[in-house]
């Protein structure tokens, strides 16, 4: 893949656009910021504080250069950027989306038909919709989030239940919550037809499912699907983080001390 540097000291704001090709945006503590592409080097544009990256796969026909949306190409385009940024806007269009270990005050992702995968993100604000496709979010720190989506599951994993308001939205699809610990949170379910299942304890009061000291408010509006909350303890966490730490060691994506540090300020 081909590299193009990115100086971000001037740029708070971040915007990506991308048509039938795959995209993943990853944070990092290094002074490095880059694009990394495959064939033609996507459109830069510089607004003020904004940075605007646009990426169009194209192909060929007797006709000349088309845009297709048949998500049938494999070309990925990847960007690193720094730990922290104040806005991260991304637009996708038959793609696939990824970001990994970013933080933030606002996460804005609008995507039709393509997956989405959040690791490890902190935002203030996060607002998402998306068009056919299946998203899950691991170790998320989001305070307000809007989420809506036509079809396609949302997965949630190692959500820990803090101060804050979701008002998740489905047409179809299902919706998984793993909590770690007591999913302290109330819940606001409106649905035409689909069940709770969970493996731990609440209480009622009106339309309203009270599972520990509710501070985590959440409102789940869905016509057909299933929500289930399954918690689990800390331990099991913490032993899931730690292998998934130790992949990244092996396969030189961490040194050992980088490691060793993320397992002393998480002990």
């Amino acid at each position: 893949m081909e590299k193009l540097s990115i100086d971000f000291a001037r740029f708070k704001k971040l915007v990506v656009k991308v048509v039938d090709m795959d995209l993943k945006i990853t944070g990092t503590h290094s002074s490095e910021a880059y694009i990394a592409f495959e064939s033609e080097q996507p459109h830069v544009e510089y607004k003020d504080d904004t940075l605007i990256i646009t990426a169009k796969e194209k192909h060929f026909s007797l006709l000349g250069p088309m845009i297709f949306g048949s998500h049938g190409t494999e070309q990925t385009m990847q960007i690193v950027v720094p730990y922290q940024l104040k806005e991260l806007t991304v637009n996708g269009v038959s793609s696939d989306v990824a970001v990994y270990s970013v933080k933030g005050e606002v996460l804005v992702i609008k995507t039709i038909s393509g997956d989405v995968v959040l690791e490890s993100i902190e935002f203030s604000d996060c607002q998402m919709k998306t068009v056919s496709g299946d998203i899950k979010i691991d170790s998320p720190v989001i305070t307000k989030l809007v989420f809506s989506s036509v079809s396609g599951d949302l997965n949630i994993k190692n959500l820990i239940c803090q101060d804050g308001d979701w008002i998740v939205s489905t047409t179809s699809g299902d919706l998984t919550m793993q909590t770690v610990g007591i999913p302290n949170m109330r819940l606001t379910l409106r649905t035409a037809s689909g069940e709770l299942n969970t493996n731990v304890g609440y209480t009622r009061e009106g339309r309203d499912y009270l599972f520990g000291d509710g501070r985590m408010k959440m409102t789940i509006s869905t016509a057909s699907g299933d929500v289930n909350i399954i918690s689990t303890n800390r331990a099991e966490r913490s032993e899931g983080i730690e292998k998934k730490i130790l992949r990244l060691v092996a396969s030189g994506k961490l040194t050992y001390e980088q490691a060793r540090q993320i397992l002393d300020e998480l002990s």
